[in-house]
């Protein structure tokens, strides 16, 4: 069956994937050759328990009179999780498996929705046209007019793209202009038929194992060293988008991760067993996601200067040299842990609680179908403190009357923390990263007080410094 693509875009209240909200949505729905079938937009309203940053507000253009209407995020995010769970599509957007998916996995766990299953259940999977982007300019650049730049760099920014190939207009980071403009590009890419179908099977799982197991063995012996090419854009202009590789093997706790270490670097030969923390550069690569791995074909390969094929090539000798060694930073890495932290909040924790039990979806079920004042009686049904939480947290965001007097108690508390004047005494994420709160939005203010505003972005400004003294009003009554 071919699969219909819903190209998608995300308007958000900052950057930080745990705790920043979305409150601008667009789709554009297409059969399989991108002729359009529908489009979809919502507008979500301000959760109590966000602070917005001035910086987005600045760049997408939604400030305190816009985000205070639309729907509550948990109807809002509901739709949304409906619409990507749609069977037999895919959810495709630029760079929206660098920022956005992650944005929406904790937005469905915060609100007792499924994470993960729009990446895999019902025929559904994801997609990327942002490392796309960066293949076609490698090698096949022919399929656009102009490969636009800054400063005389190469920029695969959206914005530029568009605005040098008339994509779409509008303005740059709204969401359906994003859309719009991420539709149009897929369109040129999709002339090129075999280069599209070679990489759409990056972004399915069997697919992309069964490349990374047939790259090439520079050994004949017992240990493996499978190498190839690494397209990504963390590696950067510098590198032209592309690192020559070995594949270090899958991560023993995190199965879905393959270990690679790039064969570019400096000073790899003077690793030894007490510094492999040190010397290897090592990427964690998600299967069926960004990067791309390609085989050390000539054509690929040509792209790599002299000195750094040199490089590859003097890394791969001495791997092949010290076979204990590199047994030694194989184990560590496929046995290394990301650092876990104490005291995070539980609307961030999602990759630390697991999946629900049968007894727990269940009750997440009937919590979706209840009217509010069924919710509020259903919370104790969980049998997860996390999900006891959330539950209470979608309620007190949406009408905080309806919470029972520890419960709201409990949710008051929680927004005292998230609107504390201390930096140290905001809720932190999985990653030990803090909320963005009042002083971060009042060191923005300051700072952009001194920019080179439009007289929009200057009104926003004018909005916020409003919105920042009516909240201060509001949280010394709670």
């Amino acid at each position: 069956m071919k699969q219909d693509y819903i190209f998608y875009d995300i308007e958000s209240t900052g950057l930080n994937t745990c705790f920043d909200q979305v409150l601008q949505f667009a789709a554009i729905i297409t059969d399989h050759n991108l002729e359009e079938k529908d489009r979809i937009e919502i507008q979500i309203k301000h959760n109590a328990d966000v602070i917005p940053s001035l910086g987005a507000s600045l760049t997408h253009m939604i400030g305190p009179k816009e985000f205070c209407k639309g729907m509550s995020e948990y109807e809002g995010v509901c739709k949304i999780h409906q619409l990507l769970n749609t069977p037999n599509c895919i959810s495709i957007g630029y760079n929206t498996l660098g920022y956005d998916d992650e944005c929406l996995r904790f937005a469905f766990y915060r609100n007792l929705l499924n994470p993960y299953s729009h990446q895999y259940a019902n025929g559904c999977y994801r997609m990327d046209i942002y490392p796309m982007t960066l293949f076609y300019y490698l090698f096949a650049p022919e399929v656009l007019d102009h490969w636009p730049k800054r400063n005389d760099l190469i920029s695969l920014k959206l914005e530029d793209l568009s605005r040098e190939n008339q994509l779409a207009t509008g303005m740059a980071h709204d969401a359906m202009v994003d859309v719009e403009a991420t539709v149009a590009l897929a369109r040129k890419f999709h002339k090129n038929q075999a280069v599209w179908r070679y990489l759409s099977d990056y972004f399915i799982k069997q697919q992309d194992q069964m490349r990374i197991a047939s790259l090439p063995d520079a050994t004949s012996g017992q240990a493996p060293l499978k190498y190839g090419l690494l397209v990504q854009g963390t590696i950067g202009r510098r590198d032209n988008f592309i690192a020559p590789v070995v594949v270090l093997g899958q991560h023993q706790h995190y199965r879905n991760q393959t270990l690679l270490m790039r064969l570019d670097t400096e000073g790899l030969e003077s690793t030894t067993a007490g510094t492999i923390e040190e010397t290897p550069w090592v990427i964690r690569k998600k299967i069926a996601e960004p990067g791309f791995l390609l085989p050390p074909s000539a054509r690929f390969i040509e792209k790599l200067s002299p000195e750094r094929l040199a490089l590859m090539e003097k890394n791969i000798d001495w791997l092949k040299d010290n076979p204990a060694l590199y047994a030694q930073i194989q184990q560590h890495y496929q046995q290394a842990m990301y650092p876990e932290y104490e005291d995070i909040d539980i609307g961030t924790s999602l990759y630390q609680q697991g999946f629900m039990s049968r007894e727990d979806q269940k009750a997440s079920a009937a919590f979706h179908q209840a009217s509010w004042p069924e919710k509020a009686a259903s919370i104790e049904n969980f049998s997860r403190e996390d999900l006891r939480v959330l539950a209470a947290r979608i309620i007190g965001r949406y009408d905080a009357s309806l919470l029972s007097g520890d419960v709201q108690e409990e949710f008051e508390a929680h927004l005292q923390k998230v609107f504390h004047n201390m930096p140290e005494s905001q809720p932190k994420d999985f990653r030990n990263r803090y909320q963005y709160g009042l002083c971060d939005l009042e060191q923005e203010m300051a700072h952009f007080q001194d920019q080179d505003l439009s007289p929009e972005q200057h009104l926003i400004l004018s909005e916020f410094k409003k919105w920042v003294k009516a909240q201060a009003g509001q949280t010394q009554t709670v």
